[in-house]
């Protein structure tokens, strides 16, 4: 391993552990609180909850102070605002997830012959506001700056794109451990599973990621379609599961096959 691979594995691990610390620092409260150990109006755990949910952020903006200063800093924020990768990526940035939840949903429907009750269907002007809520408060914001602007790229200098990517989707997936002790929409949910699809999605992360030219916006909208999709197309039994599992796992699979592991990104055909 190289100087800078191993500067860069250093980095890695320190930004799992600040990311993580200041998190879990901040969930606790939310365990103590379902705990009956500490009692938190809802609406201050709420706030604390939010907090928390900058770990990813907080880190990652850190250690690239502390590496290159300003220069980092800039170099970091400016993916938030990339936004001039090729137009043809956007498609699959906000209709990818809501057509794969969708399709699981209405074979839900099939399935079990029941049709749910979905605010949004009633009040459509809800997801608008929902959206930006999601996108600033509701995960995309607060981490994918860290998890995707600056960890995927300390491990890509590394591993591949397919193993980068299973590591990361195991942290990112494990990160959220607490909210699932808490007063949550994540309470009751089975964890393994929600680690399992974590990994799966990273994967479905990575490849948008390389091919929008490292545009933290990009999956920032791409968390966001996933987070908002998962409401306009709720889940309504296990068998749901299982389709929307077999479908990110078919997509998972052209991803390999078609734009290989190693950077997930299709080689362009030479021509004479």
């Amino acid at each position: 391993m190289n100087e800078v691979n191993k500067f860069d594995f250093k980095n890695i691990i320190l930004f799992f552990l600040i990311t993580y610390i200041w998190t879990w620092s901040f969930w606790l409260f939310g365990v103590l609180d379902l705990a009956g150990v500490l009692i938190i109006p809802y609406e201050l755990l709420r706030v604390i909850l939010i907090i928390g949910g900058f770990g990813p952020f907080f880190s990652s903006f850190l250690l690239s102070y502390l590496r290159k200063k300003k220069v980092g800093v800039k170099k970091l924020l400016k993916k938030g605002y990339h936004y001039k990768f090729k137009k043809v990526w956007y498609l699959p940035t906000i209709f990818l997830f809501p057509v794969i939840l969708c399709a699981g949903f209405l074979l839900g429907i099939l399935s079990t012959g029941t049709i749910p009750d979905v605010i949004y269907y009633t009040q459509p002007w809800m997801i608008v506001l929902d959206l930006i809520w999601i996108f600033f408060l509701g995960g995309p914001f607060q981490e994918e700056f860290g998890w995707r602007g600056y960890a995927l790229e300390k491990l890509q200098t590394r591993w591949n794109s397919l193993i980068s990517s299973l590591i990361l989707g195991f942290f990112w997936g494990v990160w959220h451990l607490p909210l699932f002790y808490s007063k949550t929409s994540h309470y009751g949910e089975p964890f393994l599973i929600f680690v399992a699809q974590s990994i799966i999605l990273a994967i479905i992360f990575t490849w948008l990621y390389n091919n929008t030219g490292g545009s933290v916006l990009a999956v920032m909208i791409f968390h966001c379609m996933w987070n908002i999709s998962i409401g306009l197309f709720p889940i309504q039994s296990f068998l749901n599961i299982i389709y929307i599992a077999i479908f990110l796992i078919i997509t998972v699979l052209i991803i390999i096959i078609v734009y290989k592991p190693g950077t997930f990104i299709r080689e362009q055909k030479k021509t004479k």
